[in-house]
């Protein structure tokens, strides 16, 4: 019996660690989001960054240009749909028949 006292000792070390880092990561965390709730963190941060516009008339002038393309592209084409990367790209290197 004497033999089993160190593991039990060890394992129950481990556990006393793992709960007490659990509980320090929540009371942490919870303070954190208690000095946020309670500041005013994200008005200022709102304020800061100011009103956001996220169509902008570079999306709808590229929609006009894709929809009235839309009608044009051949069946069977590869359609390549990106960033500023894509539409620079020459799709038919890529693929044959193709549209970016």
């Amino acid at each position: 019996m004497p033999e089993l006292l160190p593991e039990v000792s060890l394992s129950l070390r481990l556990i006393v660690r793992h709960v007490t880092f659990i509980a320090y990561l929540l009371l942490v965390h919870g303070l954190l989001a208690l000095m946020l709730w309670k500041s005013d963190f994200v008005s200022r941060v709102q304020r800061r960054l100011g009103p956001t516009k996220e169509i902008t008339d570079e999306y709808n002038r590229m929609l006009a240009y894709q929809t009235f393309m839309d009608g044009n592209v051949p069946d069977r084409s590869v359609v390549f749909i990106g960033d500023s990367l894509t539409q620079g790209l020459c799709t038919d290197a890529v693929a044959y028949p193709s549209v970016n």
